[in-house]
């Protein structure tokens, strides 16, 4: 069963991704180019009634499926990772803060414009991929090394 919370994220976010080309499955929007599929998911926390805003990238070079979900990606990252102020965003994304619907909404929607549409667009090239990778650990378990491989980061 769905909850409310999900199914408020999911139309906070619906339209905003239809228009920049992501079809929905689930809980999770994908968009397709030549080189890449770009992830979008929302995950609940296991104990609460917060969220998670789950991004990445498959690259088809390395082999993906069609729809693929978020853990199948080559490059992750979790949109707290990549916002200005990470409490804010925890608690705009956690049910248990009463805060008022719209500016909820408002809020996720701009902060998935400003920094998470960018991030996919970008980590969705190779270049890209290769900049962000480049600035993580390199055992870093949001890169696969297959991704590192094909970016020039690491040997086969």
């Amino acid at each position: 069963m769905i909850s409310e919370e999900s199914k408020f994220l999911q139309s906070t976010f619906k339209a905003l991704l239809k228009d920049r080309g992501f079809l929905k499955h689930g809980n999770t929007w994908n968009k397709h180019s030549e080189l890449s599929i770009a992830v979008f998911n929302l995950q609940r926390a296991p104990w609460s009634r917060a969220f998670y805003i789950n991004l990445g990238v498959c690259f088809r070079a390395l082999g993906t499926v069609a729809k693929p979900n978020e853990a199948h990606c080559h490059v992750r990252c979790r949109l707290d990772q990549i916002v200005p102020d990470r409490a804010r965003f925890h608690d705009l994304l956690n049910f248990e803060k009463k805060l008022f619907p719209m500016s909820r909404k408002t809020e996720l929607q701009d902060l998935v414009t400003q920094f998470g549409i960018p991030w996919l667009d970008d980590v969705s090239t190779y270049s890209g991929a290769a900049a962000y990778a480049a600035r993580l650990p390199k055992r870093h378990p949001f890169v696969t090394q297959d991704a590192r491989v094909l970016l020039g980061l690491a040997e086969a």
